[in-house]
């Protein structure tokens, strides 16, 4: 499978590819578009504030912990090392991100803490 980031220089060579396939050829593309600042500025300046408002912790540290329970776990090698790190949200697409936080904002119904919904900012977390 080629996986391409789709820019100025790739973009002729993933046209020519795909103008070469036989016709009647199935092509599977998953487009992953980073989240949107909407997004980010409804989970950092809102859920997370929400959370630290309601706590002793700061707004980082609760970024730091729905990171831990709800993002996604990279494994890689270095030097023949197998290592295990958190994916950062910001590299998380529009949809990832979303699922991440209706977790996060359940997670902090849960915990009694109170998070606006995002309609009460006259958005839809971002979608």
């Amino acid at each position: 499978m080629n996986l391409w980031k789709v820019n100025a220089q790739t973009r002729p060579r993933i046209l020519e590819v795909i103008s070469q396939l036989p016709e009647g050829t199935t092509v599977d593309l998953d487009v992953q578009i980073k989240r949107s600042n909407l997004q980010n500025n409804y989970y950092m300046g809102v859920v997370c504030v929400a959370a630290a408002e309601n706590t002793s912790a700061t707004q980082l540290q609760w970024h730091a912990y729905f990171k831990k329970m709800f993002g996604k776990l990279e494994r890689f090698e270095i030097n023949g090392v197998e290592l295990e790190g958190d994916i950062s949200t910001a590299r998380m697409g529009t949809k990832e991100f979303g699922t991440y936080l209706d977790n996060v904002i359940m997670h902090c119904g849960e915990l009694g803490i109170d998070v606006p919904p995002p309609t009460y900012f006259g958005l839809d977390k971002g979608r």
